[in-house]
This record gives structure tokens, sequence and C-alpha cells, in this order.
């Protein structure tokens, strides 16, 4: 019996050093539980970082898309054959009134052709029998509700178009039926002596769920778009099988709370816009984000599971071997008195017990879809030179983990789509990404290639081949890839091929050829591929609308120096150059004097006013015009110096000398303006665009870009023109001088440079 006792408490002791063993792998074991937990938010955290970059973009496609509305409406409202209709609308007859306002709507162009932002644009002119629907003519009787299709409800449909056409909307409007079916609308008031009309414009609905689509792309989940006062206004909805119905003024997570959903459960992302205070609000389960990572959460978390077996293994293999230790540590420590003690003999338990720790390594998870992007991004960072050298590059392609080998020497392929008219543009989007993972799939058998989408209608292939290929084999090869796009879709397709290039950075230059071939093949409808020889040297630039409001402001500002500058540009690009049929030249002068008109039209009558609008009408080559142009300046000059004593003139000068010290500092803005002239920003920002005409930002970016232009005639480098007029990177400046200007500062130095 007592030897079953000392057995017993021996395998007791045994336990004990077992537990012990275990105890030791505690810490670790904690500290993999807290790794793995927030390993599984970090990479939530990730998915949500690039969700929230996508609902940027929105945000900024929502409101560059309002600003080229506004524009829109601006210039139909400001139009002088407008103005005159309303004046002499009252001495139209009953039958006259139709043609009159038939003729009207009809020198405007298709508008939603043009944008796809575009739904309608209105014109709805005070006590008139007849509205305008561009290009159509609708009688304004009982039966317009139908016809104009803006709500269901009548009388909702016709208390908006009566709040409009009386001008209390003036600006943006966003509207709610019945149905909770929404429309945003921009108004503009037109009023000429006892006349008065308003210019509509209805932003399309479907565009604007087709940018909240793209947000989510594959992923499961609900994109709001809140009004200023937080209702939810549109929303995208592709987690629920059945979206919820819209209350009047849904808040956007009682929505939320109605559909099931916890907060922590979701993943919530918010981007405001700058056009009356919206937000763009993305909603994802976080079980959706983790997806996205793919198998590599499951396989870390089989790698915990592993670390942990592994540490309970050694533990039950130390605690085997020391278990003759345990036994005569018990023998000598008394637990046997028959034998003699030798306490020299002791053997150190602690000492032959080692700790067994585990060494996490860092775990590092690569996303597919990130790497993916990561390589468009330098892909096209690369194409628009902006990496000084090489190594830059390196080094983004090191941080990124992004391996790019290009088999040199290779070309440049663009290829930028045109939906036709009658398509459907968001199937036809849809259908072309799926085309192009297809072509994909047939390059790979022929060539190695980048195949880099620039935009959704744009894109560029890197092409390289083993051996010498001919021009005309890869023109070919074009040919081939663009009828099996336009033969199953209805498309054109322009495309431009480069010559060889045999470095990164003779990509980039040979990527500006090819946009340049691009834009040369859509102006003129050329479907064929083609190479920098097929077209002429010096391509005419279109004379674009941000280049005809420039041209307003130059002329009414009554500064001949910079109008000079403006008009030297114009006329080299569209005038002078022995290429340009009379064709385009009649259309340039036409232009021209429609802006000359434009700007006089707004003028109080008085007998220079009037000589000058008859010698515009008479004009007929393009020498008389520009004569005008700089006689139609000198008349501005001199009114602005007869209103020189003027509060506002003083104002004007006051900005203006503050902008010509400050617009080439990087940091420089409103704020910054408001305290040099000490003018509360708020009131800053209403007076600068009642004395200047257009915002502060599209000013200073003119200022901007005009010191660009004779920095590029003299030469220098694009990047470096961009650090001297205050741009944070190239390639911000070259999207901007591209916005201002109509060509890219490169195509300007090469026209222009000396």
């Amino acid at each position: 019996m007592k030897n079953h006792l000392k057995k017993d408490e021996k395998s007791f002791n045994s336990v004990k050093l077992l537990f012990s063993y275990l105890v030791i792998i505690l810490a670790p074991t904690i500290a993999i539980i807290v790794i793995y937990a927030n390993m599984q938010q970090a990479l939530i955290n990730i998915q949500a970082e690039r969700v929230r970059g996508l609902t940027k973009e929105a945000a900024i496609v929502f409101d560059n898309e309002i600003d080229q509305l506004t524009n829109i409406g601006k210039y139909i409202s400001d139009d002088g054959k407008l103005k005159e209709y309303i004046q002499n609308k009252e001495n139209f007859d009953s039958e006259e009134i139709y043609y009159k306002t038939y003729e009207l709507a009809r020198t405007y162009p298709n508008y939603s052709l043009m944008n796809h932002f575009v739904k309608y644009i209105y014109i709805l002119p005070d006590n008139n029998s007849y509205i305008i629907r561009i290009p159509q003519v609708i009688p304004d009787n009982p039966r317009k509700t139908s016809m104009l299709d803006i709500s269901s409800s009548e009388e909702k449909n016709s208390n908006l178009l009566k709040e409009m056409s009386d001008g209390k909307a003036e600006g943006i409007r966003f509207f709610l039926d019945s149905d909770r079916n929404g429309s945003i609308w921009l108004s503009h008031s037109v009023t000429y002596r006892e006349g008065r009309a308003t210019v509509l414009v209805e932003m399309d609905a479907a565009q604007v769920k087709q940018c909240m689509k793209n947000i989510l792309g594959k992923n499961k989940g609900i994109v709001f778009l809140n009004d200023s006062n937080g209702n939810i206004f549109f929303v995208y909805d592709n987690l629920n099988e059945n979206p919820l119905r819209l209350k009047s003024e849904s808040k956007w997570h009682q929505y939320l709370n109605k559909a099931g959903w916890k907060k922590k459960e979701i993943s919530v992302n918010a981007v405001g816009t700058v056009h009356n205070q919206c937000e763009f609000i993305t909603v994802i389960p976080k079980k959706v984000l983790l997806s996205e990572v793919g198998k590599t959460h499951y396989q870390i978390l089989l790698l915990c599971i592993a670390s942990l077996m592994v540490g309970v293994l050694i533990c039950l293999w130390y605690w085997q071997s020391s278990r003759p230790v345990v036994r005569k540590f018990m023998k000598l420590t008394g637990q046997d008195s028959k034998k003699d003690i030798d306490f020299h003999g002791v053997p150190d338990i602690w000492k032959k017990t080692e700790r067994v720790l585990e060494r996490m390594d860092v775990l590092q998870t690569t996303v597919v879809k990130q790497k993916k992007l990561a390589e468009e991004i330098i892909w096209g960072r690369i194409l628009l030179g902006s990496y000084p050298s090489e190594v830059d590059l390196k080094q983004e392609m090191n941080r990124a983990d992004v391996s790019i080998q290009v088999m040199f020497p290779c070309c440049v392929v663009g290829m930028i789509m045109e939906p036709l008219l009658d398509s459907n543009i968001e199937t036809l989007r849809d259908d072309l990404s799926k085309k192009m993972k297809e072509l994909s799939e047939i390059l790979s058998g022929e060539y190695n290639f980048y195949l880099i989408p620039m935009s959704a209608w744009k894109y560029t292939l890197i092409l390289s081949q083993e051996g010498a290929v001919s021009i005309n084999q890869r023109k070919e090869f074009v040919e081939r890839v663009n009828y099996a796009l336009y033969s199953q879709m209805p498309l054109n397709i322009y495309a431009g091929i480069s010559d060889e290039a045999y470095d990164l950075k003779s990509v980039s230059e040979q990527y500006e050829n090819v946009q340049r071939i691009c834009e040369y093949a859509r102006y003129h409808k050329v479907r064929l591929p083609l190479f920098l020889k097929d077209i002429p040297r010096n391509q005419h630039v279109v004379f674009t609308v941000d280049l005809e409001l420039q041209l307003e402001k130059a002329i009414e500002s009554g500064i001949c120096e910079q109008l000079r500058i403006l008009m030297d540009q114009i006329m080299e690009s569209n005038m002078r150059l022995p290429e340009q049929g009379c064709q385009s030249m009649t259309h340039t002068v036409e232009i021209i004097r429609s802006v000359i008109l434009r700007c006089l039209d707004q003028e109080s009558c008085s007998q220079d006013r009037d000589q000058l609008f008859g010698e515009t009408q008479r004009a007929k080559t393009s020498e008389e015009i520009e004569k005008i142009v700089f006689k139609t300046c000198s008349y501005f000059e001199q009114k602005k110096k007869l209103l020189e004593s003027d509060e506002e003139n003083r104002l004007k000068n006051k900005i203006m000398d503050v902008i010509r010290m400050e617009y080439v500092q990087e940091g420089f803005n409103l704020t910054a303006l408001s305290e040099r002239i000490h003018i509360s920003e708020q009131k800053l920002y209403r007076d600068f665009k009642k004395l200047f005409g257009v915002s502060f930002a599209a000013y200073l970016e003119m200022q901007r870009i005009r010191f660009a232009e004779e920095k590029l005639k003299q030469g220098e480098h694009v990047q470096d023109v961009a650090e001297n007029v205050g741009y944070n990177s190239d390639y911000s400046f070259r999207r901007a001088f591209k916005r201002v200007i109509g060509v890219t500062p490169s195509e300007y130095q090469k026209m222009y440079g000396r």
C-alpha cells in the first residue's frame, strides 16, 4: 500500500512537471491569438482604405461632372441667340413662334451625346406656348408632364417646373418624387430687357448610379448618396436580395438598421463632395472585405494552430525525457529513506528545463487585386514620364513589390473606343471590360505584353516580340485586334502605333506620340491604325470650350498683353499652319466672332459698342477678326480705366496683385489670400466669383498655366516648370495644362518651343 502511494505521488509530480511545461507556451499562445485577431483587422483596414480611395474617385467624378454641366448651362444662358429670341418672341405670331423656337433649338448640339452625364437640357421661356428640350420643341400644355418625363406625379412635376422657371432654384437642385426616384437639376436664369427664360440641365441619374456601382465593383455592399441634410438621395444596393423601399427623409443608418446590419459587422467610408455638401457613403460587410484577401487568412490560422501544436509536442517530448529525472529527484529529496542520499549527485531539473518559445516571422499578405492596381498605377506614371530616372522607378517598384519587365525593343499601341450613338453605355462598358480580358488571352500567344486601362474607353498596350517585326506586321496585328472588338460591339476604335522604344524613358516619349495619333484619328474619323508618319507634322488642335471661355475672359479683362499671348497660340494652332483647310479656318473665325459678340452683348448700348458690333459681323478673314479682337480688348480697357475709382475694382486689383506675387507658391490657396487682404474667406469666395466670373481655383490655374507657357517656350523641362508654377507633381501639372490649353506640355513645347 505504501509503495502504491509512493508511485501515485511520483505520477502526480510528473503531471505537475508536464503542466509547468505547458504553462511555458501560454504566453506565445496568447501572443499568437492577439496577432491573428489584429492581422484580420489589418487586412480589413487595407481593403477598407482601397474602397475609400474608390469612393473619393467617385466624389471627384461627381464634382467634375457638376462643373461641366454648370458650364454648359452658363454657356447656353449667355448665348446671344437665346437673348435675341427672348427679346423678339413677343413680336412672333402664333404660327411663326413654333418655327422660331424650333430654329433656336436646332442651333444647339445634342449635349447628351457629348457628355453622358447630361440627360436633358430644357429652355423654359416665360409666357411661351412651347418648351425646348434640346433638340426638341414641346407644346406647353397638360401633356408636357408625360412628355418631359421628369416625374410620375403631375402635381409635383408642375410645382418643380414652376419653381425652377420662377428662378427660385438658381443653381443645383435635388428632387425626389413620390416614388423616391431622384433627379439632379442645374438651373440658370436668363434675363434680357423685358423678357426672361430659364435653362435647366438634368443630370442622368443612371450615370450617377454607375459611379456608385463602380465603387463596389464585384463586391457586395451598399453605396448611398446623401444630400446636405443627411437624407438618402440615391442608393445602390447589391447586398440585399430585395433592396428596401426608401421613405421620406430616410437616413443611411436607418436603412442599415432596417436591413438588419449591426455596426460591428460593417465597414463604413464617407467622402464629402464640393457641391451642395453631398456625401458618398460606402458600406461593405467586414466578411466581404476579408473574403477579398482570399485564402491567406485561413493559411495564417493554420500556421498559428500548427505552431501551437509544435509547442505542445515539444513540451510532451521534454516531459517524457524528464520523467526519470523526476523519479530520481523524488528519491534524493527524502522520499526513499532506505537509501543514502548523495546530495552531490542531485541533478538540477531547472537547468534541464529550457523555455520553448516559437519565433514568429512577420506575416505579410499580398492581395492580387492590390498588386495589379499598383502595377497599373506605376505603368501610368511611366507613360506620363513621372519618373526622373530609372533609379526612382526601381525604388517605387520595390516599395510596391511590383516587378515590371519589358522585352526591348517594344512599341506602344493606344486605343480610344467611341460608343455609337444608339448604344447602351452601361452595358457596353461591362462588355468591353470582359472583351479586353479575352484580348489578353489572344495576345499572350503571340506577344509579351502589358495591357493598361487608362480610362473606361481608353487602353494602352505595350507590345514586344522576339525577332524583327515590320511596320506592316504590327499594323495588321492591331487591325485584327480592332476587328475582334468592333465586329462584336457597337464601337468606333481609333488606334495609334508608336515607333520602337528601347528603354522605359523612350516608352514615355512614344506614348505622347501615340496620344497625338489617336486624337488625329478620332478628329478625322480614321478607323485604321496609324503611325506618326501617317499624320501631318503639326496637327490641328480642336478649339475647345475651355479655350473659348478663356478667350472671352481675356478680352473682357482689357489686358492686351495677356490677350496677345493667347491669340498667338490660337492663330498658330488654328490659322497659320499651311495644312489647315479652308473649312477649319472658317470654323475658327466663326468661333472667335461668336466670342466677341458674346462679350459685347453684355454691354449697354453706346456708339463705340455698336461700331464694334457692326465690324465684328462684317469681318470675313482671319486678319480682320484678329484686329477686331484687340479693338474689343481696348474698348474694355478704356471702360476699365473709367471705373478705376470704384471700390470693387480696387479690391479686384488688390486681389490680382497678391495672386501675381504668390501664385507660384505650392500652398497658396483661398485661405492664404483672405489673410493677406484681411477679408473673411466666405465673403472673399463670394466676391471673387462676382469680380472675376470664375472661381478662385480656376483663375489661379489660368495664371499658372500662362506662366508655364512662357517657360515651356524657353525650353525648360516639364518637371521644372511644374515646380516653378506651384504644382506638387508634374502629373497634376500635365492634367491641368491639357485641360486649359488642349494639348499636353510636351506637345506644346514641340509646337512652340525654341
